[in-house]
């Protein structure tokens, strides 16, 4: 009667498992593993960065959606800037971002800007890049495109220095 009764549940899919009762009462019977104490992990501390000078080509970008006008400084060449070793990063990136701000606010007057700044140690990328950028607002005839000349406006090279907590 029992294994009928037993089959029945299995075929209608009432019984959840297929381990008989007494089978599943000694599995969870059994003792529970001993968790991991509660001792504080040790954290790491982040690594500095290795920086290095490199000589390095940039261009920077500027859009505005409010008046659709985007800004595009030509390609530079820039000596003894700082990169990452490891990822190639520039330190300080934000730095270079915003110079061509604030040098687009106080000459031409724009307002909630958005700059970008493309740079490689390789010439050849910066140029596929920046003609990609001119590329994309020529084709959108609702952005209006204005070319910075080369003598309008010049990143600095910035004088990265390590912060310690010192």
């Amino acid at each position: 009667m029992r294994k009928i009764a037993y089959a029945m549940l299995l075929t209608f899919g009432l019984l959840l498992s297929a381990v008989p009762v007494r089978a599943r009462d000694a599995q969870m019977a059994k003792p529970a593993k001993k968790e991991k104490s509660d001792k504080p992990k040790k954290v790491k501390a982040a690594k500095p960065p290795k920086l290095k000078q490199h000589t390095v080509y940039l261009c920077g970008v500027c859009y505005s959606e409010l008046d659709s006008t985007a800004y595009v400084t030509p390609i530079q060449k820039l000596d003894s800037v700082y990169l990452d070793g490891r990822a190639n990063f520039l330190a300080d990136r934000q730095m270079y971002s915003t110079q061509l701000l604030a040098y687009l606010e106080e000459y031409y007057a724009i307002k909630h800007a958005m700059p970008t700044v493309i740079y490689s140690k390789k010439a050849k990328r910066v140029v596929k890049r920046h003609a990609r950028v001119l590329r994309r607002f020529r084709k959108d005839t609702s952005w209006r495109l204005h070319e910075l000349e080369k003598d309008e406006f010049l990143f600095k090279p910035e004088r990265w220095a390590a912060v310690t907590g010192e």
